[in-house]
């Protein structure tokens, strides 16, 4: 333990010292699942660089390893200004992708010395002006389990 997560959390951390850091969590009803990895807390709406984003914070064998912060009815623009934002905090991003067409994914990549950082934004097919935005911390020495 001891390598920053996310805010003031660990990778390493048991749900209750999640919970203890972060009081406005609560378990999920049905918690979703990324392969073995288990969402036991979430926060419906955490406020970040003034969007709402809810929160999920996933667990293997009881230990924090990921934080995943999910906006729906975003847009390009509210993907730009967050990928400025983490741009200020982490410098350029590592990887990126991105295409021209309104259906495209647009992805940013950092690898701080303790996390990595992934920023996604998808498109809905009904109305490409409109998407979801997943913006994820992960531990960096686990490539094989980024499952964005």
């Amino acid at each position: 333990m001891g390598k920053t997560i996310w805010t003031n959390l660990n990778f390493g951390m048991s749900p209750a010292e999640v919970l203890a850091l972060q009081p406005t969590a609560t378990k999920p009803k049905k918690p979703p699942v990324l392969g073995d990895e288990v969402c036991s807390l979430e926060i419906e709406d955490y406020r970040v660089i003034s969007f709402g984003f809810h929160v999920c914070f996933y667990f293997t064998n009881n230990k924090l390893n990921r934080v995943w912060l999910e906006r729906k009815t975003s847009t390009n623009d509210d993907f730009v200004s967050i990928r400025n934002q983490l741009r200020t905090k982490y410098g350029p991003e590592t990887e990126s992708k991105g295409g021209s067409s309104p259906l495209d994914l647009q992805m940013a990549r950092w690898h701080p010395e303790t996390n990595t950082v992934s920023l996604l934004l998808t498109k809905s097919m009904w109305d490409p002006r409109f998407g979801t935005i997943i913006w994820v911390y992960r531990e960096p020495s686990a490539p094989e389990n980024d499952k964005l």
